[in-house]
């Protein structure tokens, strides 16, 4: 896929900043793959997507709306079930 047609695709979704601060290249690369394969509620993912910005040392992680609320009904639900 071209830059402007990925660039075209990620502009449909509305984004939200979970962090920014220091983190290098290496670190959000393996956060990445923590958040889409490791960490799981309900038996799903974190997350689906997540997007990494990284420039002069500074990084920041962004993640679509939708599913960083769908991850917050299921970790409500998840301890509602425990309670």
């Amino acid at each position: 896929m071209k830059y402007k047609a990925l660039f075209n695709q990620i502009k449909k979704f509305a984004w939200k900043s979970i962090w920014a601060g220091d983190w290098s290249l290496i670190s959000c690369s393996d956060w990445g793959e923590h958040y889409l394969t490791t960490l799981k509620v309900g038996n799903k993912p974190f997350l689906k997507n997540v997007i990494f910005f990284y420039r002069n040392g500074k990084s920041s992680a962004w993640v679509k709306e939708t599913e960083i609320n769908a991850f917050a009904n299921r970790t409500i639900k998840s301890v509602d079930n425990r309670i």
